[in-house]
């Protein structure tokens, strides 16, 4: 992966991290669960709901984290730090502000609130971390301040992984005239289970089980599904036109 970042993209501070930055474990929020009107005090949500839109996908990590880190600052917190970890040896500390410099002290505040994140390795390596949002004024986080940002990490989590998906994808489809794809089936069911985790925010045995239920819906085979997630993005709605004229 190529580590260097122009100075446009490098608004947050992009760093190697050193070698006690940790690989945090796996943490999934319930994104169902989390109201996002909930979160107030200083919070601008309209801000940070506006630059999630705009945040632009990448395969990378460390690029898609520091569009994160700007959505954070100053919308949500007055710094945020992430420790960003790669399986394949690449490990990075991004700031917002990117001139303010670390300062291990922050962690000794009560206003902090941290965030982990882990991917589920689905079309590249595997990445975890940990993002840190700390408060310099009197602000008291709250718990759907702290639940917001469980919900921004895994948001960037998975945009990640489709990304990398989505390029895996590209990578191995051949066109022939049949219009199927040449990759074995058991692949393309893996690769639409992966995909509809990442688009859904979904476990391996629920994205399967989408797969099935749409199967018996559109009377389909799995396999078939699969193709039309992987060429899609999305799941079929209609019938098969042969099921309906049998």
């Amino acid at each position: 992966m190529d580590q260097s970042m122009s100075a446009e993209d490098q608004v947050s501070d992009v760093s190697p991290a050193d070698d006690g930055a940790d690989a945090r474990p796996d943490r999934r929020a319930d994104l169902r669960s989390v109201d996002m009107r909930s979160s107030g005090g200083r919070i601008d949500l309209p801000r940070v709901t506006g630059s999630i839109r705009h945040m632009v996908g990448s395969t990378e990590p460390a690029r898609m984290f520091s569009q994160l880190a700007r959505v954070c600052v100053p919308a949500i917190c007055d710094v945020c730090t992430i420790n960003l970890v790669e399986d394949a040896g690449h490990r990075y500390r991004i700031r917002q502000p990117a001139e303010k410099p670390w300062n291990g002290g922050e962690l000794d505040q009560s206003a902090v609130i941290e965030a982990e994140f882990c991917s589920d390795g689905a079309g590249g390596p595997r990445f975890s971390g940990l993002l840190i949002c700390t408060w310099l004024d009197d602000y008291q986080p709250s718990e759907a301040d702290s639940a917001l940002l469980g919900l921004l990490v895994d948001h960037a989590t998975a945009m990640v992984e489709h990304e990398r998906l989505t390029a895996r994808v590209a990578e191995l489809e051949i066109a022939p005239a049949d219009g199927t794809l040449m990759l074995p089936g058991r692949q393309r069911v893996a690769a639409a289970v992966g995909i509809l985790m990442a688009l859904h925010h979904l476990t391996p045995p629920q994205a399967a089980d989408l797969l099935n239920r749409a199967s018996e819906h559109t009377h389909q085979s799995i396999r078939g599904v699969a193709d039309t997630v992987l060429r899609t993005g999305a799941m079929p709605s209609h019938p098969h036109p042969a099921a309906v004229s049998a």
